[in-house]
């Protein structure tokens, strides 16, 4: 019994954790314990994580619903997300079933955040939704359970186009990208701005242009970027980006609305060549992360034809000036208590979706007994114009004081989801003038005459001093010292340097060939101190990798191709011929051998290593002076 007593109190020893009671409080298996004062960063940290806690718990939880693209063609997947804010969700919904349209819930994520002192706390729920046909869907309003309490999601809604099974691909590449131009409506009235996205679909690219529409008849807005996701089309995984612009039509007819044009180079894997089995080391560009083809194209959509409509001419407002869109109309005026002749400004905004540009309000010429000044326009909208405010200043004042009213404003606009026109009108405000006051006479000032007496002396008037006085001590006034006028010439020497550095940059734009190689010299910089590192820690594979990468820039520099087309047969087909002297074609030869066996050989020392470094240096040096034939 003592003995199994004895075990146990081992086992207890080595398995029971230490016990935290209170704070600076640690009770352990054998029953000793420290107390330690906690220290004053540990209350302060753990005040300001409760704070932080609490603004989160009492923050009334939400729950939002939105579609990674809101426009996708049939077959093509697309990501639905739930974010929920002020909360934790306790389950994902499934959505209802909706004819010809598949939602599979995919994983959910975590997101926390501090700004100013304000926490908040997002779960996102994420979907994958695929649709099956054509045609628009709406998702309703989803129920989530949150910290025992049940917030809904908005309904939203998902256009789906027919599927293009044969985009518009010159190439023969569109299994590696295509671009799709996505228009809402095929007829529009002239001057309705028409919202416009471009989905450009790509699996591996680099130097992407913007994409550029084209289409006569139309005045577009600046593409802006507006997402980047993953998705699925004709069976590939693409990388999506959306571009989103707007067309406003300046004349009516059919016509036609793109294509879109975008350039790119495409980077494609070529397929591996049978390894011969009597080369022991293979290709070593494999060895160094595989070979890449660059290929440059042009992708361009279909095109768009759209039916352009005149404005209609029965029940067009007077006042209309060509506004087209859905708008509110808000007007102030002040003061309202004044003088005949005092300034009057009314100030109206006009807000809503549509042609801001063609926004015009003026005070009628009608309105009788006001003096009017033109007006002045402020316009506040999103990004691609389309929503918006426009604000408009205008002054007025009244000429007689039997005007008891500001006239009634209104403002008229042509709606093309109605088809019709509207007017917004707002009533008369009432006005207080106050009669101008007579000017008072002004008095008359005569020459003083012998029968008036002058005072001796006046205290308001003070004599002119004869001596500076004061001002004598004073310091020299800055135009005066040098250091001062120094300071005046910093600018201009400034703007000398940025004229002179915008230049070098317009000549090196013009000039790749010295471009490119100014950037091999930086990377050639570079390698030899790694190289160097490399040596002294007598790492030969990071020795070897570096040295043939700098092999493969300087050669590619000489011979103006890519560095990563630059294999030791380069040197036999390329240098000998282009005039290089025999030593350095025999130094390349020893340096490349020596990379091509750096996977199999021994460990280098550090001596062997500086030894090749020595030689990677000449080697370089000399390849710098080279001219070959197709080198600039």
């Amino acid at each position: 019994m003592a003995r199994e007593n004895h075990q146990r109190s081992d086992v207890n020893r080595h398995q029971e954790p230490p016990m935290r009671v209170g704070p600076g409080t640690l009770i352990g298996p054998s029953n000793r314990m420290f107390v330690r004062a906690p220290s004053l960063s540990e209350v302060l940290l753990t005040a300001w994580m409760a704070l932080m806690l609490s603004s989160i718990l009492l923050r009334a939880a939400t729950a939002t619903a939105k579609f990674e693209r809101e426009t996708v063609a049939a077959g093509e997947s697309v990501k639905l997300s739930i974010v929920v804010e002020g909360g934790t969700p306790e389950y994902a919904p499934q959505p209802p079933q909706i004819q010809n349209l598949t939602a599979q819930y995919v994983g959910s994520s975590q997101q926390y955040t501090i700004v100013n002192g304000r926490a908040s706390q997002s779960v996102t729920l994420d979907y994958s939704i695929t649709p099956r046909q054509p045609g628009s869907y709406t998702i309703p309003a989803l129920s989530v359970g949150v910290d025992g309490k049940t917030v809904k999601t908005q309904p939203i809604g998902l256009n789906v186009l027919k599927a293009d099974a044969n985009p518009n691909d010159p190439n023969g590449l569109s299994r590696l990208a295509f671009i799709r131009l996505i228009v809402p409506k095929k007829e529009a009235y002239v001057n309705e701005v028409i919202p416009i996205e471009m989905q450009l679909f790509v699996q591996s690219a680099e130097d992407l242009q913007l994409p550029q529409i084209a289409g006569e008849g139309f005045t577009y807005t600046k593409p802006m970027e507006a997402g980047r996701s993953r998705g699925q089309a004709n069976g590939q995984t693409y990388n999506v980006l959306v571009f989103k612009l707007t067309a406003t039509a300046v004349k009516t007819g059919d016509l036609n609305l793109g294509p879109v044009n975008c350039e790119l180079t495409l980077l494609l894997q070529p397929q591996r060549r049978r390894r011969d089995p009597g080369d022991p080391f293979g290709d070593i560009s494999e060895f160094f992360g595989g070979r890449v083809e660059r290929k440059r194209i042009k992708l361009s959509s279909t095109v768009e034809k759209m039916n352009i409509l005149p404005l209609p001419s029965e029940g067009r407002p007077e006042d209309f000036s060509g506004a087209v869109g859905k708008f509110t109309f808000e007007a102030t005026v002040a003061p309202t208590s004044l003088s005949v002749g005092d300034p009057i400004t009314i100030t109206t905004r006009i807000s809503g979706r549509g042609n801001l540009d063609g926004i015009q309000f003026r005070i009628p010429g009608s309105w009788n007994n006001f003096r009017t000044y033109p007006p002045i326009s402020k316009t506040e909208a999103d990004p691609l114009g389309v929503e918006g405010t426009k604000t408009f200043e205008n002054v007025v004042a009244p000429e007689i004081s039997d005007i008891k009213e500001v006239p009634a404003l209104q403002f008229s606009y042509f709606d093309p989801d109605e088809k019709a026109y509207r007017t917004l009108r707002r009533p008369p405000v009432p006005l207080t003038l106050r009669a101008v006051a007579a000017a008072q006479a002004q008095p008359t000032i005569l020459a003083p005459s012998a029968s008036l007496s002058v005072p001796a002396a006046r205290k308001d008037i003070v004599h002119i001093k004869s001596r500076m006085g004061a001002l004598a001590t004073m310091a020299p006034p800055l135009l005066n010292r040098p250091w001062f006028l120094w300071l005046q010439a910093f600018p201009f020497f400034l703007l000398l340097s940025v004229i002179a550095w915008q230049r070098r940059n317009e000549l090196l734009a013009k000039n790749p060939h010295e471009r490119r190689r100014r950037q091999t010299n930086r990377v050639v910089t570079i390698g030899l101190a790694q190289l160097e590192k490399a040596a002294g820690a007598r790492d030969t594979e990071l020795f070897f990798q570096t040295l043939f990468r700098m092999l493969q820039e300087q050669l590619g520099e000489r011979l103006d191709v890519p560095a990563s087309s630059i294999t030791e047969s380069v040197i036999d087909e390329n240098l000998k011929p282009g005039g290089a002297h025999d030593e350095m074609v025999d130094a390349l030869h020893d340096l490349f051998q020596a990379c091509n066996q750096a996977r199999y050989a021994r460990e280098r020392t550090s001596g062997e290593l500086q030894s090749v470094l020595a030689k990677a240096r000449t080697v370089i040096a000399s390849m710098k002076t080279l001219t070959l034939g197709s080198a600039k």
